[in-house]
């Protein structure tokens, strides 16, 4: 599904230079609306003899929109009182530019801190952190709504969910030890 616009597979560039690679997706041949994929590079540089660049590709249509990567966010245990943080990728898989003018969770143990309103290109991705501050422990589950100007206004959902846990607690028997030293 995809090619470069560079075909040659060797070459040389010297010390301070650069090459421009462009990486093309054909999007009547891709499979499904989002796909990803992986550029190898090798090299004779002794500190980093290979390099793997991650690629996407997104097919825009004018009845799409907002899309997160991933569909939904689920934390693992997490200490009541600690954070923890998962990626989360806004996408515009539209043709127009969409702006999200609110972005609020409904449960406060998971937060951001974006800067809005927020606009996107068609195609454009920000990746942004997403964070889970457990108050109890147990399962807790929530959903974020994101207000756009998409089709005049349009509320997106979207689900997360994360486990408290309580931090192990150690003991010491006896309280105290004393001793007496000639």
């Amino acid at each position: 599904h995809y090619s470069t616009s560079n075909k040659e597979q060797k070459g040389t560039i010297g010390a301070g230079n650069s090459m421009e690679l462009k990486a093309i997706a054909e999007a009547n041949k891709m499979p499904s609306e989002y796909e990803e994929a992986f550029l190898l590079i090798s090299s004779n540089d002794p500190d980093e003899p290979e390099k793997k660049i991650k690629v996407t590709a997104q097919k825009l249509s004018e009845n799409a929109g907002l899309v997160f990567r991933p569909s939904s966010l689920s934390f693992d245990n997490t200490y009541v009182g600690q954070t923890a943080e998962k990626s989360l990728i806004l996408s515009n898989a539209g043709t127009e530019e969409l702006t999200i003018n609110q972005f609020a969770f409904r449960n406060s143990v998971f937060s951001h801190r974006l800067s809005l309103p927020i606009t996107l290109k068609a195609g454009e991705m920000r990746n942004e952190t997403i964070y889970f501050t457990p108050k109890s422990f147990g399962k807790i589950e929530s959903s974020a709504l994101f207000l756009t100007n998409e089709d005049g206004g349009k509320t997106r959902t979207l689900d997360a969910s994360g486990q408290g846990s309580l931090a192990p607690v150690m003991t010491v028997t006896p309280s105290s030890l004393s001793a007496t030293l000639k």
